[in-house]
């Protein structure tokens, strides 16, 4: 948290904050964070600027979020190849390049809002993948 402090920002954690009253809330808890990307101007995978995989970007998609991730989204790299190609999403390869692209979102509404739009394109059109496959085995007399 030093950086965050260091730009004057207020920060806390999720668990720790009864409301969420601070500029910027670090999710330390399980199984909120798809509901809070309703609540926020842009997203940041996690997991992304170091050698972990990153986390799902669909779910900021579904709410039509503009979404920046690190060079590791080996564990979503099909859909993050996808975002990024469609112009929703970009991909940061330092701390210094987040801030500054948190900085151009922030700083210009326009642009959050068109490439959340085109995130949620890409949602759209890849969404209802386990009913295609339930249809695809049932042809096949799988299931």
């Amino acid at each position: 948290m030093p950086h965050l402090l260091s730009l004057g920002l207020s920060a806390s954690l999720l668990s720790q904050t009864p409301s969420l009253t601070g500029e910027i809330i670090l999710v330390d808890e399980m199984g909120v964070l798809s509901r809070l990307y309703a609540l926020c101007h842009a997203a940041y995978i996690g997991g992304s600027l170091v050698p972990e995989g990153g986390h799902n970007p669909l779910e900021p998609a579904a709410f039509s979020k503009p979404v920046l991730f690190g060079p590791d989204m080996s564990d979503f790299l099909l859909i993050s190849t996808l975002l990024k190609d469609h112009g929703g999403s970009k991909q940061v390869g330092s701390e210094t390049e987040l801030a500054h692209e948190l900085d151009l979102l922030l700083g210009n509404p326009d642009l959050c809002n068109r490439m959340g739009r085109l995130n949620h394109e890409v949602f759209l059109n890849h969404s209802g993948a386990v009913s295609k496959i339930l249809r695809n085995l049932e042809r096949l007399h799988i299931v």
